[in-house]
């Protein structure tokens, strides 16, 4: 990405971009200032609270599987709840792709964001029932397959099957 443009001017419009390369943060260090900062009280400003978001990404000398439970547990000590649930829902997003399913339970559990994980379940089942349901009505409308994938997001092979279904 070293090539990537940094600013770029349309006449009256300015574009200027600012990389930001967690791998290259010392996540070791970058952790300790912000427990020190919670364990002392103070407030986590916006700069702070993206730290911490993707403290996980950072280069560190544990596990990042170690990181990713450290960075929630910091969060979890956040006062404001609204941005306490923000912070561990963007932790829990960006750790997803490599932590394991068990890894992935402990840190819910360290952190006792059970009800949330179970909420989001649900309402990402609930999406995915609605969209079946969806499908099914465009099927009976005799839209296309194709159609159908990009305004359910279902993938075509399940639309296929929900098709056979109805003409059984």
């Amino acid at each position: 990405m070293k090539d990537a443009i940094e600013s770029k001017s349309y006449g009256s419009i300015f574009y200027q971009s600012e990389f930001v390369f967690p791998s290259n943060q010392d996540g070791d260090a970058l952790v300790k200032d912000l427990w020190i900062k919670v364990e002392n009280g103070e407030s986590l400003s916006n700069a702070d609270m993206g730290k911490l978001i993707l403290l996980p990404l950072t280069k560190t000398e544990v596990k990042r599987s170690e990181r990713v439970l450290e960075s929630a547990q910091i969060a979890s000590k956040i006062p404001n709840k609204d941005m306490q649930t923000k912070v561990l829902s963007f932790i829990t997003t960006i750790s997803h792709k490599f932590l394991s399913e068990d890894e992935t339970n402990q840190m819910l559990e360290v952190i006792e964001m059970r009800p949330l994980y179970e909420e989001i379940t649900k309402r990402s089942q609930a999406e995915a029932l609605d969209n079946v349901f969806k499908a099914i009505e465009l099927l009976k409308e005799h839209k296309e397959i194709d159609y159908i994938a990009e305004k359910t997001h279902l993938p075509k092979e399940r639309i296929i099957s929900l098709k056979k279904q109805i003409q059984q």
